[in-house]
Parts: C-alpha cells; structure tokens; sequence
C-alpha cells in the first residue's frame, strides 16, 4: 500500500527558494493558524544568495512581513556610465538567504522537511521519490526554473564574490550598474554592494544571447574591478552565480493568464521562475515574488482563482512590453552598443525608472521610452524593424 500523508496540511509548499519562503512568511503573518507544510529536496533550507530590490519596486502593504528579511538598506544608489554619472535618492534593499532561512524556520504553523525530493506534482498530491504520497487541498510548486533550452530568450549571467576587506572602503551606496567596464559578449556591467566597511558583493553581470557562463572568467573581471577600486581584500567570504531567463518571444516562457490549476477540490499553483513570475527585461524575480506571495495571503480560500487571474494579467501586460524591448535589444543592437540604450534609459526621470523596475509603467513611461529617447525611436525606421509587435 503506497504511503499516504495529508490531511493536516493546508498547504504545501515545494521547493525551499525565495518565491515559496516568501510566500510562507506572507501566509503566516495574513493567515495565523493556517497548517502550512515546506518540503525541500536538499538536506537544508536556505542558499548562499541575496536577493537586492529598490524600495519601490514591492508594495507598501508588503512591508509589515517583508521588512523584517531585509538586512540592508540605503538612502540611494549610483549609476556609472561612460557619458555620465547618476546618484538617485531611491532606497535600495537586500534580503540575505542566511536570514530569509532563519525567518522561516520561526514560522509559527510551518513544518519544514528537508531531504524530501517531489518528482511528480498536480493538484491535490505531490508524489516524492521514496514514494510518499503528500496531499494538501493547496499545492505550490516553487522549485525554481527548471531550465529547459528556450528559445526566443536572451540571458542574464552573473558572478558575485562577497570578499572581507583588509581596510575600509569609501563606497558609500550601492553601485547598481558600472557600465564603463569593457563590453564583452552584450551588455556587460558591475554591481556593487558596500554592505558593511570590511565587506563589500562585486558582481560581474552580461546580458547575452547565450547562457554559457566561464566562472573563472566571471571571477577574474570581478576581481579586477575590486582591484580598480583600490579594495584590499583579505578574503572571499562566499560567491554566487546564476543564468536568468530574459524572453523576447511570448512563447520563450509566459505567464498563464488562468495560473491556478484545479482539481475536484485541491489546486496547484506554479509559482516563481517555474511558472513565469518573474520581470521578462531585468530577469529578476523579487518584485513579483512579493506581489504573487501577498496576493495568495489575502484571497487564500474562495476568492484565490480571482486573486491570482487579476494580478496574472496585470503582470502579463507589463511583460508584453518588457519582451518587446527584449526583442529590440537583443535583435536589432549589435552587442558592443548595447550599453547606449541603458545610458539613455538611465536619464529617464526618476518615477518611470521606479515604474519600469516594479512592472508598473505607463502609456507615458513606455512612450519616453521608445520614442523621446534615441536610439530606441530609430529602431522603428530600422529594415524589418516595422513587424516588430508587443
């Protein structure tokens, strides 16, 4: 008789990342009381990872569970260009894997089982490779991208060494893009996060056609911008690496506009990177995780296929036109130019900066965009460009 196990859980969770550690932690604040079940295939919960976001790309009424993840914030960022350099007064935010973890784990009413792989999902019934049967009436699958060959996608590659410095450094915020490194295979910048004077994230990042990603190479360039800003390092604290889906096609990886998947009385949700939630032109996926992780809390029950279609379509819209400027990029750019069309962007005014990263643009937003802003006017007079369609 196969081994059956349920009727306890209210929902389970699947895969311990970001999208479902996020929604455990919006479930308890919005719904104490509610049986919530995390199971992961690793041995532990928890990841090597930050994960960084603008105070306003994530709902004001996201905060009262959302501000206790943060383990830094600042003031502003800087923006480094070869024509020009920006420092924007918008607040900028981490959330650290070590602390998202222990969080987690304090949940009042969420069991976490690690060591528990699921190979096979659908509404109502989680199937694990040991062969136990898990049933809850709500399933969410949040294993992250499962990674398959896609086509009609670009990618954003990066590698990030968080290195102990021997002395202070005199980086006072974020350095969101440099992008006056050499540009090699697309755009390529560096990040910076000045977490603390003797710690300090150099990140490598490339947004390219292809996903292979060289960490000894990625490695070296971080190192060497360190070098350029005079950083003595003493040691690597850690290191973090990731190839990021950026589509350009609606069929590269959508987001279904109907995304609760029923059963008789059970439903499963695809959540995360796995099932589309994620911004299609920056390939970051906090902002939406937040928002899809608020949405489940507040119509968990009756009103969660009504919840989850209206903020689906929502995201869908916006995602639209991030392919389209997806499309134009990476079709119509040669990559070494590609950095002019972000130095451009980055003169936008401030508020449709914010609105772009939070997948909350305007008509006006995206017309400053594509037509006040050269060379992104010019794409439409371009040979073949006039087929190009959102």
């Amino acid at each position: 008789m196969a081994d059956i196990r349920g009727g306890d859980i209210d929902v389970l969770l699947v895969g311990a990342g970001l999208q479902n550690s996020l929604l455990a932690t919006a479930l308890a604040h919005h719904r104490p009381g509610l049986r919530i079940e995390l199971i992961e295939a690793r041995p532990a919960i928890g990841v090597e990872h930050a994960w960084s976001f603008f105070e306003s790309d994530v709902p004001k009424e996201s905060w009262p569970w959302l501000d206790q993840l943060i383990v830094k914030r600042w003031p502003a960022h800087e923006l480094r260009f070869p024509g020009y350099t920006r420092i924007i007064p918008r607040a900028y935010c981490t959330v650290g894997g070590a602390r998202l973890a222990e969080r987690v784990e304090e949940l009042p009413g969420v069991a976490i089982e690690c060591g528990r792989e699921a190979v096979e999902l659908r509404p109502g019934e989680v199937l694990c490779a040991d062969g136990l049967r898990l049933r809850a009436p709500l399933i969410i699958d949040g294993r992250g991208p499962s990674r398959p060959p896609m086509e009609g996608a670009a990618w954003q590659k990066f590698l990030g060494l968080e290195l102990r410095l021997a002395r202070p450094c005199t980086i006072a915020q974020p350095i969101v893009m440099d992008a006056t490194v050499a540009q090699d295979d697309g755009y390529r910048f560096v990040y910076v996060l000045p977490f603390a004077d003797d710690r300090v994230l150099v990140e490598d990042t490339c947004f390219s056609v292809s996903p292979d990603l060289d960490p000894a190479l990625f490695r070296a360039r971080a190192l060497a911008y360190a070098a350029s800003l005079d950083l003595e390092i003493e040691t690597s604290i850690r290191e973090e690496q990731g190839v990021l889906p950026m589509p350009y096609r609606e069929t590269a990886q959508g987001l279904d506009a109907n995304p609760l998947q029923r059963g008789e009385e059970s439903a499963l949700l695809r959540a995360g990177f796995r099932g589309g939630w994620y911004h299609p032109a920056t390939a970051y996926g906090f902002p939406v995780a937040v928002r899809l992780a608020d949405c489940v809390a507040h119509h968990f029950g009756a009103n969660l296929d009504t919840g989850l279609r209206e903020l689906a379509l929502e995201i869908a819209s916006q995602s639209r036109f991030a392919r389209l400027l997806n499309r134009m990029l990476f079709q119509l750019v040669p990559a070494t130019s590609r950095w002019r069309i972000f130095e451009r962007f980055y003169r936008l005014p401030e508020p449709s900066i914010a609105r772009f990263y939070a997948l909350r643009t305007t008509l006006a937003d995206r017309a400053r965009i594509l037509v006040d802003h050269p060379p992104f006017a010019s794409w439409f007079r371009l040979p073949g460009a006039g087929g190009v369609r959102a």
